[in-house]
């Protein structure tokens, strides 16, 4: 399955379903579709950019802590 075959809605089986993402992939996926090559960014600055994003993407209320 490609990357635009993830969003089409046939493959949603089910409203109730719900995926856990690293919070990697969650801003890596974010940079992909702005056309953002973020394969080099190092570790530990990897690491406070996705700190950051994160807190945004919970302030602006896209996402929730997992328990």
């Amino acid at each position: 399955m490609n990357k635009e075959e993830l969003y089409m809605e046939d493959n949603i089986n089910d409203e109730n379903e719900e995926y856990v993402l690293t919070e990697w992939a969650c801003l890596y996926l974010t940079l992909l579709d702005y056309g953002i090559d973020a394969s080099h960014i190092p570790g530990k600055v990897g690491e406070h950019i996705v700190e950051d994003f994160m807190e945004m993407m919970e302030k602006a209320g896209y996402m929730r802590k997992g328990e």
